[in-house]
């Protein structure tokens, strides 16, 4: 976005004015079945041990020098509908150059789950502490064989990664359904701690900031759409209560309207990207739509006017950021468009911070 390259790191998966986070059940079929679920200790240590071996050996296969190695850990399903292995191993390599190497994998918990019943669809099953609704999960499950869920964390230069694992019993082993990637804290930070933030910005009145910030909350609170973490509908809850202020209520394209200019606004969103100091921070992306353009001034003169615009309209944006990301999107049909990005920080505007770049979505 710079001159110099930043890093992202985590994007926030919200965009303002819409509810982000679909509960598992709300995309599964709620047939009537029975289920039984243990979990961590409750699973005999030798089949816990079982699973986390091959959850493990899974997920350094999949972060090590040849990515394609994880077909051998896959059902045979998943290894017939998994991508080419070029296209394997690039999948993996990109997410992990974003996060930088991580280290100390190791499985935090493991769900053994039995499905019962003539029901052969995927259903959603509860686990977890009974006694504490923040401690329970609801994991996917299909009838058949035992399914396990497992979770593996790793600890990167900037935040905490985690892999959510879906495995069963295939030929007597413990083979891969499916896997989901995510980063679960940033700058020492976890879902509850922006949930806690984002409470006092909107007690404060700052409508902007709680409702970006309980989509960060969400961002670090997601574990893929086969596995749904008890505070997740919480979270859900609060970024309802958030009465976003326009113009960046109801669904985008946004339509802005400042000083004389005019701006197609797609997407409001938090960002986490190192800045020119090398610190870790987090800051605000907005995303908006010009027609196509040969002279990169064109872009550059539109960012700047709508970050100025931005900051007249939301001062209050610096109590939890470091500053504004502005990126044009050239308006095209095609499957390749131009982005022109502008990083402006608050402790002062660097000359020339734009570049262009064409993306392949």
């Amino acid at each position: 976005m710079a001159g110099k390259s930043r890093r992202a790191l985590v994007i926030g998966l919200a965009i303002v004015g819409a509810i982000v986070g679909v509960t598992i059940a709300a995309v599964l079929s709620l047939n009537a079945f029975t289920w039984s679920c243990r979990y961590d200790d409750e699973i005999a240590a030798d089949q816990r041990a079982a699973i986390g071996a091959v959850a493990l050996d899974f997920v350094q296969r999949a972060t090590g020098p040849d990515p394609t190695a994880t077909y051998e850990l896959m059902t045979a399903s998943t290894r017939q509908s998994a991508p080419p292995a070029d296209k394997l191993a690039a999948y993996y390599r990109e997410r992990m150059e974003k996060v930088g190497p991580v280290q100390d994998w190791r499985v935090t918990h493991t769900y053994v789950v039995k499905l019962t019943g003539i029901t052969n669809d995927l259903q959603a099953a509860s686990c977890g502490k009974t006694s504490s609704p923040a401690d329970r999960v609801l994991v996917a499950v299909k009838g058949g064989a035992e399914q396990a869920h497992v979770l593996v964390e790793g600890d990167s230069p900037h935040n905490r990664m985690v892999f959510a694992l879906w495995m069963e019993m295939e030929g007597g082993r413990w083979r891969l359904i499916e896997q989901y990637i995510r980063a679960v804290t940033y700058l020492g930070k976890g879902a509850t701690d922006f949930e806690e933030m984002a409470k006092v910005e909107q007690r404060d009145q700052h409508p902007l900031n709680a409702a970006l910030l309980y989509a960060q909350a969400q961002a670090l609170a997601d574990r893929g759409p086969r596995f749904q973490l008890g505070i997740a509908s919480r979270l859900v809850e609060g970024f309802r209560t958030v009465a976003v202020p326009p113009p960046l209520a109801g669904e985008p394209p946004f339509a802005w309207n400042a000083d004389g200019e005019q701006f197609r606004v797609l997407s409001v969103a938090p960002g986490a990207f190192d800045d020119d100091k090398g610190r870790n921070r987090l800051w605000i992306v907005v995303t908006h739509e010009l027609d196509p353009w040969t002279d990169n001034a064109v872009p550059e003169r539109k960012n700047r006017a709508l970050s100025a615009a931005f900051r007249k309209a939301y001062p209050s944006y610096k109590r939890q950021f470091a500053g504004l990301v502005i990126r044009a999107r050239e308006k095209t049909n095609g499957p390749t468009f131009n982005i022109w990005g502008t990083v402006l920080q608050d402790d002062g505007d660097a000359p020339n911070d734009g570049h262009g770049s064409t993306l392949v979505p």
